[in-house]
């Protein structure tokens, strides 16, 4: 059968649900192991793959996004801010685009110093 020939309800292996729904089978057995159940053992609907992903991957997905971008910058002056994140807090002089880092939380260290350590 050709995508074209699914309608939303016809029962599909993997297979064919990624062909008809444009995605890779790669990423079709990821939402499996993230817990997405087909219908009928091994095979499913389209209605019923696309009805998961919009009730529970994406609200999911987007909020696991969300959490990862925890930032706040704090204004102490006309060029004097602090940058508080995750990973710790550094405070900054100058304006936008043009500062010079002046201190970073204590035990902090960058990627790359880590990567030289090792």
């Amino acid at each position: 059968m050709n995508n074209q020939d699914f309608t939303e309800h016809d029962p599909v292996n993997m297979t064919e649900l990624a062909t008809a729904m444009r995605y890779s089978r790669q990423t079709v057995y990821r939402w499996i192991a993230a817990g997405y159940v087909p219908e009928f053992g091994h095979r499913t609907s389209i209605a019923h793959c696309k009805a998961w992903l919009r009730n529970v991957y994406q609200p999911v997905v987007m909020a696991q996004k969300r959490a990862r971008k925890l930032r706040k910058r704090i204004r102490l002056g006309k060029f004097l801010h602090v940058n508080l994140s995750k990973s710790g807090a550094s405070l900054f002089v100058g304006r936008r685009g043009a500062t010079v880092k002046t201190l970073e939380a204590a035990g902090q260290r960058r990627r790359s110093e880590y990567l030289e350590a090792a």
